[in-house]
């Protein structure tokens, strides 16, 4: 897709326009010009749709899949007809639980897009649309030459939030560190990767600084010790991930149940060609239900952090917080000792097989389990 080079940009009076016609070039010969009204559910095909509703934190997702297979002489209305309709969509289907949404974000993803188009979750505005529509010209389209999206199933993932409906205890917020520290609950102290930011980002220290010593990005345990007592190079990268996500860096505090599916989201789509799928898990006690969750039922990278008296810091071991030898299944969220009892029960286990996990070859079946993943909460 081409960028728009102009210095000046287009003029005021004018809408953006998304060049359609560089992503459908065999199409367009056959296209017939008019006027009128067009009925643009001629010219493409919904082939799947579902939704997700989190009540607690009133949070609805949708997701759609399309195919568009010919098309009218007003291709870039087309699109806008499509993802504004699955907008509103999720916006009813929000207010059908009695949710106002007042924040949105979206996900487009394509076969011919190289990087799938990501809007954070942000307020809710008449321009959203437009907004979307224009991030189709930042992103390249090197595989346009191999085809177009004729023919190729392309998704739309829009997802809603309702934070004025949210009740204040209802909230986990982080600020600057306070001056009496908790206990944790008596918890022991290796289990914890200790925050000592000096500022009110201790939320975004605590995701960035466990998904590096989860996914081991910095190498061995020895580096990552070393990592943790340099803490002008954890506030490089906490700055850098809030300014990739357009986080605001300026708040008195933040709330995990608006920023932790930012960043999911972010982390999701950037680390999408390593294969990692992200859930991050909030604690806030020896309970074994977190407090908050957010990611796809196919995760294969569980992130834990644990939240107290207004501060978050990285969990190491989850397991470990209901005693000696313990374990925990991210799936069944359930704490267990012994393996072969929670695997006979655990949501991860395939029935043909009897092996439990996801992405791993079925013996039963030849093909790779990609639902219902079980990581067991210790990471070695």
């Amino acid at each position: 897709m081409s960028h728009n080079n102009e210095e000046n940009g287009p003029s005021p009076n004018k809408r953006s326009r998304f060049h359609i016609r560089n992503l459908l070039p065999h199409l367009f010969n056959d296209i017939q010009s008019g006027a009128g009204t067009t009925n643009f559910k001629n010219y493409y095909r919904q082939i799947d749709y579902e939704t997700q509703f989190n009540r607690k934190f009133k949070m609805m997702g949708t997701t759609g899949k399309f195919i568009i297979e010919k098309l009218p002489g007003n291709p870039e209305e087309l699109l806008r007809k499509i993802i504004q309709d699955c907008m509103d969509q999720t916006v009813d289907e929000s207010k059908n639980q009695s949710i106002n949404p007042d924040r949105l974000g979206a996900l487009i993803s394509s076969q011919l897009l190289d990087n799938d188009i990501w809007i954070p979750i942000r307020k809710l505005e008449k321009d959203t649309i437009d907004n979307i529509l224009t991030r189709f010209q930042l992103v390249s389209q090197s595989k346009i030459e191999k085809g177009s999206l004729h023919g190729h199933p392309f998704t739309i993932k829009i997802q809603t939030l309702g934070i004025s409906s949210l009740p204040t205890n209802e909230s986990i917020r982080g600020r600057a560190p306070q001056d009496i520290a908790t206990d944790c609950f008596k918890l022991k102290e290796e289990l914890f990767i200790r925050i000592a930011n000096q500022n009110n980002l201790c939320l975004f220290y605590a995701l960035e600084i466990t998904k590096k010593y989860v996914i081991k990005e910095l190498g061995d345990r020895r580096k990552f010790n070393k990592y943790m007592q340099y803490n002008h190079r954890q506030m490089k990268d906490v700055l850098d991930l809030i300014k990739a996500a357009k986080i605001p860096n300026d708040l008195p505090e933040y709330d995990a149940v608006v920023y932790v599916p930012i960043v999911v989201d972010f982390w999701n789509n950037q680390y999408k060609d390593k294969g990692y799928k992200f859930k991050v898990f909030v604690f806030g006690g020896v309970n074994e239900k977190p407090i908050f969750k957010y990611g796809n039922e196919n995760f294969n990278v569980p992130l834990s952090i644990f939240h107290s008296n207004n501060h978050f810091d990285g969990l190491r071991n989850v397991g470990g917080m209901f005693g000696v030898n313990h374990k925990y299944c991210f799936t069944c969220e359930k704490k267990f000792r012994k393996s072969k009892e929670h695997d006979f029960r655990c949501k991860s286990l395939c029935r043909l097989c009897g092996r439990i996990g996801s992405e791993r070859p079925c013996l039963a079946t030849q093909q790779t389990i990609s639902k219902n993943v079980m990581i067991v909460g210790k990471i070695i």
